[in-house]
């Protein structure tokens, strides 16, 4: 019996409608417990229309949520693959697409409800998430109730849902009743309450249980209507709605079976308004009732209750639902020899599908009762919970439970366990940013010291090549690279592939960090070594480094692979931080390419992220800012500014710095303010040759073309800055005097910008080609200053400047630009601009963000306004 809800149905019914279409979309449904989430869900399912599949998961109030348990629901239902990758070792990446290949091979629309999404573990999240944001290519509807007021900001469901693109998902919100529809549900159980609604607060469960109770009105709470029911059952139906009550969400029939053989119990149960029978399960007829019920229950019944349902379970197969359903009770028996028994399992299991807080919660479960266990278990036992919390960003819970498993090592003498535990800190520490680094640094150099009697081993490899890194960072390079050495040639012999590809992707990173030329072959076996170990995590970073050290070197080619490949790596398992940064380097690429118009689209892709990376955020900012600077636009130099500043504060390093140091420096120049650009030039400038010194001592070839090019071009040509001896490439053939072999290099490698600036140092027909590439690029600012070193220079019959068209217009906006801000101001969708102008929809994509960020404007509304209030559109 549905009251005012006519609003939300027709939300599900035009949602179906685009399903049916083959345009999938999720709807949230959220709301207080008992105001009708479920059954406005019933309800909507029931009137579907002929060929719509309707399939139901739900998320379990356990202690420690079974991992997938919405995904293992739907699997058990319509079984076949997805069933059987559900019990294999797939990774949740797979798992997920196999799933939305089920529904895809459907012969018709499929309605996926998924319930109670607040109890959602990490790995059911993830599953949300990654099916919300594909399900606008599949003919479903996914449905997800949750309630409000239990999911905070960082809950996993709400970071889940806060990663769907907002045009694939829609909220609806379930408020209370009106009184009048309370006094109307009132009446359709042929019964009145004074103050109904005031007692209620027009929750429809709520109102219900009220109206079927005997309980007096001045009195009446939802505890007292449950338990007035209760109390009228005999001994054996109460007895069996006690033992339903201590099993969140349902209890199997084959289990209630073994425990209570009595129908009529059951049926009795049922009449009384309490338990709901379906054809497999028994359950409350809502979550409230039942823990009214259950928390009614004294410690001593509760624990006999719960070690019933955990002896059943221990009889059934034990998978991830039944294991974590079998720890739940098992723990609320204080049955510490089957929390020690199967929690550790239903971590691995939790671990395994990608849930490293469910994981980790298990094994603190384990903890609970570890006293029964050998110091030498308990130790293992914390040491798996440190890196599962870890996993799962729970830091101080990973860092607590390492010094307690040290503590443990050290009381029984195991020096090599001492080691590798003391490894793990570092890295805990190393990765979460924490503020103390000496003292993790510390532990890495105790690490060392205890491995080494031992012999060569994966640990000590690894301990070995973190060390190098971490001496190379204090400047004491003479011993980072013996300690690299030692590190490869252990980890080759070992023949382990992990170690190996942490080894290789360390010593290029180290490489890269003091500008050298990161090897992009070792790069590439590192990320097939970390592939072939089974650890994602690390291919991951092999995939980011690999886009980082193409773009650093001007790689354009092997930086288009990146972005291709490893995004797709990334988009498949929903690594939106490591995807961010490559796509920061796409923008970077496309800036390198002359392709400026690209820039401000993928850069304002990146920076929509919640939580991007820094430095994602860094060449996101930076490139935007140096597409405006050299086109001139106003408030330019502020943003170069702002892009800098937000390096500083998250990657201070001195490769950031000097990276920083180069774009601000060409920033002011293009500015014209000479003094400034030549200040920053000189201190970056300094700690690069500082730093290639180093490098050179170590047999590193300096990568001068990075921040550095810009800054010996200015540097040599204001104040005659002396040239590096080893500058070599199209800037050091430039400074030399063979433009016309960097300009030929520059060409090959796909950059018009750096090609320009070679031209301007030839002769007058490389000139003339210089300032037409420097104009359809659009980079007003350029010209400029090119025009004035000329001048300054004696150079006569330097060419003009930017056309007409071009000086009229302030904002910097191209011809195209100002012809599609035209079709803007006609509010055409992108799609039927593309047909206007025989552009593909994507490049039309880039064009309009391109105009968002010149014009400063919120939306493409607002950018017309601007345009035409400037009188760009009455030309």
């Amino acid at each position: 019996m549905l009251l005012e809800r006519e609003e939300p149905l027709e939300a599900l019914r035009g949602a179906l409608a685009r399903a049916r279409a083959g345009e999938g979309h999720t709807l949230l449904v959220g709301g207080e417990a008992g105001i009708g989430k479920t059954s406005l869900l019933e309800h909507f399912t029931a009137e579907r229309p002929g060929g719509v599949r309707v399939l139901w998961g739900a998320c379990e109030a356990l202690a420690t949520p079974r991992p997938l348990g919405p995904l293992a629901d739907i699997a058990e239902a319509i079984r076949g693959p997805l069933l059987e990758a559900l019990r294999s070792s797939r990774p949740p990446h797979e798992l997920f697409q196999g799933f939305l290949n089920a529904l895809r091979e459907h012969d018709g629309p499929t309605v996926v409800v998924i319930e109670d999404a607040h109890w959602a573990d990490d790995a059911s999240a993830d599953f949300l998430k990654f099916v919300a944001r594909r399900i606008v290519r599949y003919p479903v509807l996914l449905a997800v109730t949750y309630r409000e007021e239990e999911v905070p900001p960082r809950h996993p469901f709400a970071r889940a849902v806060a990663d769907v693109p907002a045009d694939h998902l829609t909220r609806i919100v379930l408020r209370g009743l009106s009184p009048a529809a309370v006094d109307e549900l009132a009446r359709r159980h042929g019964r009145s309450l004074p103050n109904l609604h005031a007692l209620s607060a027009g929750n429809p469960f709520l109102v219900t249980e009220l109206v079927r109770s005997d309980e007096p009105p001045p009195s009446a709470t939802l505890r007292g209507a449950v338990l007035s029911r209760l109390a009228q059952l005999g001994e054996r139906p109460r007895e069996l709605a006690e033992l339903v009550s201590v099993m969140p969400d349902r209890m199997e029939r084959r289990l209630l079976d073994r425990a209570v053989a009595d129908d009529d119990a059951l049926q009795a149960c049922v009449a009384q308004g309490l338990l709901v029978l379906d054809r497999d399960h028994v359950r409350y007829r809502h979550e409230l009732s039942r823990r009214v019920v259950e928390e009614s229950l004294g410690a001593a019944r509760r624990r006999e209750l719960n070690a019933r349902v955990a002896a059943f379970l221990a009889g059934e197969p034990l998978d991830a639902t039944a294991l974590a359903r079998l720890v739940h009770h098992a723990d609320a028996a204080g049955d510490a020899a089957s929390v020690l028994r199967h929690a550790p399992t239903a971590a691995a299991e939790a671990a395994r599908r990608g849930a490293h807080r469910q994981a980790a919660a298990f094994l603190v479960a384990s903890t609970r009762y570890a006293d029964a266990l050998a110091p030498r278990e308990r130790a293992g036992l914390l040491d798996r919970l440190a890196q599962e919390a870890f996993a799962g960003s729970l830091h101080d819970e990973a860092l607590a439970a390492n010094e307690r498993a040290f503590a443990l090592w050290r009381e029984l003498g195991d020096t090599f366990a001492q080691g590798r535990n003391r490894r793990t800190r570092f890295e805990f520490g190393e990765f979460a940013n924490y503020g103390d680094r000496a003292a993790f640094a510390a532990d890495l150099e105790s690490a060392v010291g205890l491995l080494e009697p031992h012999g060569p081993s994966t640990d000590l490899a690894m301990a070995y090549v973190d060390w190098s890194f971490r001496l190379s960072m204090r400047g004491r390079h003479d011993e980072a690279q013996a300690f690299h050495d030692r590190a490869a040639a252990m980890a080759e012999a070992l023949a382990d592939p992990h170690a190996l590809a942490h080894v290789l992707l360390l010593g290029e990173r180290r490489c890269h960090s003091f500008l050298g030329v990161p090897s992009l072959e070792r790069t590439a076996r590192a990320l097939e070594l970390a592939l072939r170990s089974g650890d994602e995590a690390l291919a991951a970073q092999a995939w980011g480094l690999y886009g980082t050290f193409a773009r650093s070197s001007g790689d354009l080619a092997a930086l288009d692979r990146a972005v291709r490949e490893g995004s797709r790596f990334f988009e498949a398992r929903d690594l939106d931080g490591q995807r961010m940064v490559l796509r920061a380097q796409a923008a970077w690429g496309e800036l390198l390419r002359g392709n400026w118009d690209a820039v401000p689209g993928i850069a304002a892709e990146v920076l929509a992220r919640p939580q991007v990376p820094g430095l994602a955020e860094f060449f996101a900012r930076s490139s935007v800012a140096l597409v405006r600077a050299r086109r001139g636009e106003p408030g330019a130099l502020a943003q170069t500014e702002r892009a800098v500043e937000a390096v500083r504060a998250r990657l201070d390093s001195p490769a950031t710095r000097i990276n920083g140091g180069g774009i601000s420096a060409e920033a002011n120049w293009l500015a014209g303010r000479h003094d400034a650009a030549l200040a920053l030039a000189r201190r970056a400038f300094e700690e690069a040759c500082d730093m290639a010194a180093t490098a050179r001592r170590f047999g590193i070839t300096p990568i001068w073309t990075r921040g550095v090019r810009v800054l010996a071009w200015w540097l040599w040509r204001e104040i005659g800055a002396p040239i590096p001896p080893d500058m070599e490439g199209p800037i050091g053939l430039q400074l030399r005097g063979d433009w016309r072999a960097a300009a030929r290099i520059w060409e090959e490698l796909g950059m018009p910008y750096h090609r320009a600036m070679a031209l301007v140092d030839g002769d007058e027909p490389a000139r003339r080609e210089a300032f037409a590439i420097l104009e359809r690029l659009g980079a007003a600012a350029a010209i400029e200053r090119v025009r004035e070193m000329l001048a300054g220079r004696g150079v006569r019959g330097i060419p003009r400047g930017p056309r007409a068209a071009t000086r009229a217009n302030p904002m910097g906006l191209t011809e195209r630009e100002i012809e599609i801000l035209r079709l803007l101001e006609q509010v055409l969708p992108n799609a039927q601009i593309s047909r206007r102008l025989h552009r593909s929809v994507k490049t039309v994509g880039h064009h309009v963000s391109a105009i968002l960020a010149k014009l400063g404007a919120a939306s493409r509304q607002e950018a017309a306004h601007i345009a035409r209030s400037k009188g760009l559109l009455d030309r």
